[in-house]
């Protein structure tokens, strides 16, 4: 017996469809066994009227005698049947998709339905109205990819210093979480040897600089260049370069997104060689020597059964002498500290206070304090001093150790330190 559907039931199905009918076959309009006045015919039982008798019907089920045919299903890509009843063998709009194949119009990749508006690449508009602008969009990929390799081919070739002006410059991709705005690609030559490449700004204003390994994948890194002020302190003088660790036979590629002008940048390469004193990626260390068993390896890697920790020496409240001739060479804080010996001083809180440590020497010093000697991550302050004296407050836990660090920061050069330590208990 046919599925019959009543007034009031099909009143809160009007919103499945817009197609409204009004009129049907007088045979349909009758009354079922029960005496209910007949709205809508669901011969199939898949929830879509085939004959409807009212206006509040919704869209009619195109084959009533099949219920995997009716409104809003998949359509099946060119196999002669209407699945989704839009009065065609493909997708209409709103129909699930996978490619253009399966659509009147294109399939929208983003969201996986078809769409009349195709997403154009190239004119900062969301033409296919899912939220994503050009290269943002799915469908470009393959147009912003060509785009992107051809900026590329075209890059600045940065082999010492270039210079780069956006007054040419087009959007081509996004970078740094940077839209819709002009970038420039620079090039750096192949990598002769395993080393550190260093990026400085050397003139112009603050510029965003992403860090490629190709120019189609992602950023390694992004970086704001600035260059300091002639009166800004020691910390703040690396802010105009960026270092990062290449090996032999690699190539980098630099985005700069637009910035406030006209700008010049500087490449430096730095070959890695063991026992030189120097830690150059990829080492880990460099103590000026190529034998084990002092901290170092031969190969420049550090010893991981090696205790760095068990020279450090107490640091009682007061004034001591110390150097750092004898030190190892492994270790830095984050205000500075690499290819430099540092010497170590343990000091035993006598109550929860605030520790005040200050170093003063004619070289160069890199201050820092640590809550567990070897864990890096453990920092607790740090503080770079050009000359004079560094000065950090750390605060400490009653019965608990703190290691502090008399560090270089010019490489290779040892030096003669006074260090001066005050509490203050809470």
């Amino acid at each position: 017996m046919r599925a019959l559907v009543h007034v009031l039931a099909l009143a809160a199905t009007a919103a499945l469809g817009s197609l409204l009918l009004t009129g049907c076959p007088s045979d349909a309009c009758s009354t079922d066994d029960d005496g209910y006045d007949v709205v809508c015919v669901d011969e199939d039982g898949d929830g879509y009227c085939g004959v409807c008798c009212d206006s509040y019907c919704g869209q009619l089920d195109c084959d009533d005698q099949n219920p995997d045919i009716a409104p809003y299903r998949t359509d099946r890509t060119l196999d002669g049947v209407d699945w989704d009843c839009d009065g065609s063998d493909l997708g209409g709009d709103g129909s699930a998709c996978n490619s253009d194949a399966e659509c009147t119009g294109t399939c929208n990749l983003d969201n996986g339905y078809c769409t009349s508006s195709a997403e154009r690449c190239d004119n900062d508009v969301d033409d296919d109205q899912d939220g994503l602008t050009d290269c943002q969009d799915l469908e470009c990929a393959a147009f912003c990819t060509q785009n992107v390799q051809l900026a590329c081919a075209l890059g600045i070739d940065l082999v010492t210093q270039a210079p780069g002006d956006f007054t040419a410059a087009d959007d081509v991709v996004d970078s740094c979480g940077y839209v819709d705005r002009p970038e420039l690609f620079f090039r750096l030559p192949v990598a002769e040897a395993d080393g550190e490449t260093t990026i400085r700004l050397v003139q112009g204003e603050a510029q965003t600089v992403g860090l490629r390994a190709s120019c189609l994948e992602g950023e390694l890194s992004c970086n704001l260049l600035s260059p300091p002020s002639p009166d800004a302190p020691p910390e703040a003088q690396l802010t105009d370069r960026f270092t990062f660790p290449v090996l032999a036979g690699e190539r980098h590629y630099l985005v700069v997104e637009q910035g406030p002008g006209a700008f010049v940048l500087e490449r430096t390469f730095m070959p890695a060689v063991c026992g030189d004193g120097l830690v150059t990626a990829p080492e880990s260390c460099d103590d000026g020597a190529t034998t084990g068993g002092d901290g170092c390896d031969a190969a420049c890697q550090v010893e991981p059964d090696f205790d760095y920790c068990a020279a450090a020496v107490p640091l009682d409240l007061g004034t001591v002498q110390g150097s750092t001739a004898t030190s190892t060479t492994l270790t830095s804080g984050s205000c500075g500290g690499t290819s430099a010996p540092e010497a170590l001083h343990d000091f035993v809180a006598p109550a929860d206070g605030v520790l005040q440590v200050v170093a003063q020497s004619t070289e160069p010093i890199a201050l820092y304090a640590r809550q567990s000697c070897s864990d890096a991550a453990s920092e607790l302050s740090c503080k770079l001093a050009a000359g004079g004296a560094a000065v950090i407050y750390v605060p400490v836990t009653g019965g608990e150790t703190t290691t502090v660090f008399v560090d270089g920061v010019t490489p290779k050069i040892a030096f003669d330190y006074t260090l001066t330590a005050f509490f203050v208990a809470d």
